[in-house]
């Protein structure tokens, strides 16, 4: 979602409006009321602090002005293979998504826009004496997304952990980036 807003010019610290959402009834007479994990609503939230709270509600109005076909396009172009339904609740993660694709989408940001062809898990292994066991060449890149939009998004990725929703994950010493 926020790889296809900045990747479309929006940009961090644009704001969205952080209030409650009803739509539908849908054609199953379905009203979906959408609301942020602890219930309340922050006015006027940057997009930044949207991602680094997990506010839902600011990441359903980012999809809605991106738009969910272009969001499911950037999953493909990522590497996830998995259905995903052409519907808002995939914004909050409806969708099931094996953890290995998950894993080789977000290798993007680190690699400055690029993932390898196929993901893979090791490229040596080596016995007690260092003899090679198995050596193989890491499969190729392609490049998937702007570099300076990884470099954005891996920014907005650290913050999360630095200052939002990941902080359980300080307990690694060494930077890192979550959702």
């Amino acid at each position: 979602v926020y790889t296809a807003a900045i990747e479309s010019s929006l940009q961090p610290m644009d704001k969205v409006l952080d209030a409650p959402i009803l739509s539908g009834p849908d054609d199953k007479g379905i009203i979906w009321r959408p609301k942020n994990d602890d219930d309340k609503y922050y006015g006027e939230t940057t997009l930044k602090e949207g991602l680094t709270r997990s506010r839902n509600i600011v990441t359903i109005k980012v999809s809605e002005k991106v738009g969910i076909r272009n969001i499911i396009n950037y999953a493909r172009l990522f590497g996830i293979t998995s259905q995903l339904p052409a519907d808002l609740s995939i914004t909050l993660g409806s969708a099931s998504i094996p953890m290995i694709e998950i894993v080789y989408a977000y290798t993007t940001f680190p690699n400055m826009g690029t993932r390898p062809e196929m993901p893979y898990f090791l490229t040596k292994v080596e016995d007690s004496d260092g003899g090679v066991l198995f050596e193989m060449e890491p499969p190729q890149h392609v490049q998937v997304i702007h570099p300076n939009t990884a470099q954005i998004m891996t920014d907005l990725l650290v913050n999360v952990v630095e200052k939002g929703t990941g902080f359980s994950a300080r307990e690694i010493t060494r930077p890192i980036g979550a959702k």
